[in-house]
C-alpha cells in the first residue's frame, strides 16, 4: 500500500497539508512533525479523514506536541521519557480514531537532544548505555500497545564523520533490534531505505545486502517502508524493485511511504503511479 508523506512545516496546519493532497486525489498519507500544536485541529482531521475515505498513519512527533521535545527511545532523563509516553499515549488515541494499525518512532540517540527550531537539535550529553536504554523502553512502550496494533522503529542514520549520534544506522545494529523484538508481536521494523543509503555510504556496507539480511531473517517483522522519490522523473533501480517485489507479498498490509521533497506536488500522481507499477505487479 503506497502512502505520501506530509510536508507539514512548523507554521502550518496539519489538516490544510492534508486537505491540499487529498485534493490530488491520494487516500493514503503519512502524518509526522515539525507541526504546531496551536494550528493542530485533531477533530477536523478525523471528520476530514472520514469524510473522504483517508486512511493516515503517524510518524514520531506526530501529533504535535504542546511543548517541543526531541523523541528520544534511548533518554536517561526522566522528564523527558515522561514526555515520549505522552506522546505514544496519544499517537495512540489518534490512530484508533484515524483507524490506523501502526505507529512509527525514530530509533533512539546516543546523545541526550534539546530541540533548536532553526539549527536542529543541540547536543546535551552523552549516553553510554544508550542501545540498552533503547531496548528498555521499546519493550515497555510495546505494553502499553492495544492489540493487533504496531509501533515500528525506524532505522537511523550515523553522523557525516561515521560517529554513531542514531541507533540502529549499521546492520548490525537492525538486526540486534530485530532479535529482541522477534518475541513481541507489537514491535516491528520501520526500514528507512533512504537512511539505509546514507548510512551504506558513510559506514561502508553495501545497501542491497543489508536490505536482503534483513528482510531473508525478519521479513514478518517489517511493519512499515520509507522511500525517496528525489525527481520527477525518478524511477526505483532495478535491484530496489527486485528487493520490493520480493518482500512486499509477505507484508501486504504494510505502508510503503513515499518521501517526495525534491518534486512538486504536481508532479507526484505519475510518480506515484509509476512507483506502484515497478512495486506491485
Amino acid at each position: 500500500m503506497l502512502y505520501i508523506s506530509a510536508h507539514i512545516e512548523r507554521d502550518a496546519a496539519p489538516t490544510e497539508a492534508v486537505r491540499e493532497l487529498a485534493g490530488y486525489g491520494f487516500e493514503r498519507i503519512e502524518l509526522a512533525g515539525p507541526a504546531d500544536w496551536n494550528a493542530f485541529d485533531e477533530e477536523g482531521l478525523a471528520d476530514l479523514a472520514e469524510d473522504n475515505d483517508l486512511s493516515l498513519i503517524l510518524h514520531n512527533d506526530f501529533p504535535p506536541q504542546m511543548e517541543d521535545f526531541v523523541p528520544n527511545l534511548a533518554t536517561e532523563d526522566e522528564e523527558e521519557q515522561t514526555r515520549l509516553v505522552r506522546l505514544l499515549d496519544e499517537a495512540l488515541r489518534l490512530s484508533q480514531t484515524l483507524r490506523a494499525r501502526v505507529y512509527s518512532l525514530q530509533a533512539g540517540f546516543a546523545w541526550e537532544l534539546s530541540p533548536e527550531a532553526d539549527a536542529g537539535p543541540a547536543l546535551l550529553a552523552p549516553i553510554y548505555d544508550a542501545r540498552e536504554n533503547m531496548a528498555e523502553a521499546v519493550s515497555n512502550l510495546a505494553k502499553r500497545l492495544p492489540k493487533n496494533f504496531v509501533l515500528a522503529v525506524s532505522n537511523g542514520t550515523p553522523q557525516p564523520d561515521g560517529s554513531p549520534l542514531s541507533l540502529m544506522a549499521s546492520p548490525e545494529q537492525i538486526l540486534e533490534f530485530l532479535e529482541m523484538a522477534g518475541d513481541v508481536p507489537e514491535l516491528g521494523l520501520f526500514l528507512d531505505i533512504p537512511a539505509l543509503e546514507r548510512a551504506s555510504g558513510l559506514l561502508g556496507f553495501g545497501l542491497l545486502d543489508a536490505l536482503d539480511d534483513v528482510a531473508s531473517r525478519y521479513v514478518d517483522k517489517i511493519a512499515k517502508i520509507r522511500l525517496a522519490v528525489p525527481a520527477a522523473d525518478a524511477r526505483p533501480t532495478p535491484g530496489l524493485t527486485n528487493f520490493m517485489r520480493a518482500i512486499l507479498p509477505d507484508i501486504p498490509t504494510a505502508p510503503v511511504v513515499l518521501d517526495w521533497r525534491g518534486i512538486s506536488l504536481r508532479d507526484l500522481p505519475d510518480q506515484v503511479e509509476a512507483f506502484r507499477k515497478a512495486f506491485f505487479v
